[in-house]
């Protein structure tokens, strides 16, 4: 079992922690709290896994979309998330089988570990052809605090014997191979079909998939009530229930993370902040501004620069980027 790639997450925000996680999972994040997360971390890929952990400082939304043919196990260490309606803590996991897109809301101080590996035999595991379906497939589990501590201490002793290259590497990862089995196998619970287990979660669902799909076009309440075939009342409080935000907050929120993100990989500088914010339907630069700051706790500007390497974006100064954010409170 080679090791490929490996890498260390320090992110300064979530859009970074996306570009370097991007060589081992299709993952987005959209940050829901306001002030700068702070992404910390490792990840390493094998031929036939991918293990790593990941933590940030924000209450987010991360998006996985998990191929067909692969299986993803998500431990929480420390805080708590979302999956729909269920929520997920320490103490319990998720398992999901691709292809099926995967959205997790999670809390502040939020930490996981995850592993992902080629579909183990799925047919015997939910009990049916899944792949045939296409449907979406996740399933909460559960395990005792001893389990879950074995899990992490092998996902770390892969991650720093992959980082290390070491002869240690093959052992530890098929000792994390071989608890994934066990784990699986001694599993009974319940399928969840869906990201929501009510119908108007499920809208929520649709709701959101259309909003992302049409982030660059104008999009009104009413537009997105008709996309996902629910009124405006059961929209919200869904989109409360899931996400933990209103359906206009999460749009404003997305938008802004897709200028954020557009600003870091930005090769221009000139006129960039501007431009960006007008096409993701901000026309008022002063307001889009302080909402920008509000959310990431620093200037458009501030991203470009650190994007150009004007800035230095190698650190993560957590207590600098709050006593901005304080002294913007303040104003």
């Amino acid at each position: 079992m080679a090791t490929t790639a490996s890498s260390l997450i320090h992110a300064h925000g979530l859009d970074e922690a996306c570009e370097q996680l991007a060589p081992f999972i299709n993952v987005r994040y959209v940050q829901l709290e306001r002030g700068m997360a702070c992404a910390r971390g490792s990840v390493a890929r094998m031929d036939q896994l991918v293990v790593g952990y990941v933590e940030a400082d924000r209450h987010k939304l991360e998006c996985l979309d998990i191929p067909r043919g692969q299986m993803m196990l998500i431990v929480p260490i420390r805080g708590r998330a979302r999956l729909g309606t269920t929520g997920i803590g320490p103490g319990q996991a998720i398992i999901a089988h691709g292809p099926t897109p995967l959205v997790v809301c999670s809390d502040r101080e939020y930490r996981s570990c995850f592993v992902s590996i080629p579909d183990r035999g799925v047919g015997r595991f939910i009990g049916q052809d899944y792949a045939a379906t296409g449907s979406i497939r996740v399933r909460p589990l559960h395990a005792s605090g001893a389990r879950i501590e074995t899990f992490e201490s092998y996902a770390r002793r892969t991650i720093d014997a992959a980082e290390a290259g070491t002869s240690e590497l093959a052992a530890s990862a098929n000792a994390l191979l071989d608890l994934c089995d066990t784990w699986l196998r001694e599993e009974r619970g319940d399928d969840v079909t869906s990201p929501a287990s009510t119908a108007r979660c499920q809208a929520a669902v649709r709701a959101r998939q259309y909003i992302d799909e049409h982030l660059d076009r104008p999009l009104t309440l009413a537009s997105v009530c008709q996309a996902s075939y629910v009124s405006p009342r059961a929209l919200e409080y869904g989109f409360r229930e899931i996400f933990g935000v209103s359906p206009i907050a999460y749009i404003r929120c997305a938008r802004l993370s897709r200028v954020r993100r557009e600003l870091y990989f930005s090769p221009h500088s000139i006129g960039r902040v501007t431009q960006l914010a007008m096409k993701w339907g901000f026309w008022h630069l002063s307001q889009f501004s302080k909402d920008y700051y509000d959310l990431f706790g620093e200037l458009p500007s501030v991203t470009l620069g650190r994007a150009s390497g004007r800035i230095d974006r190698s650190g993560c100064d957590c207590e600098e980027t709050a006593a901005r954010v304080a002294v913007a409170e303040g104003l």
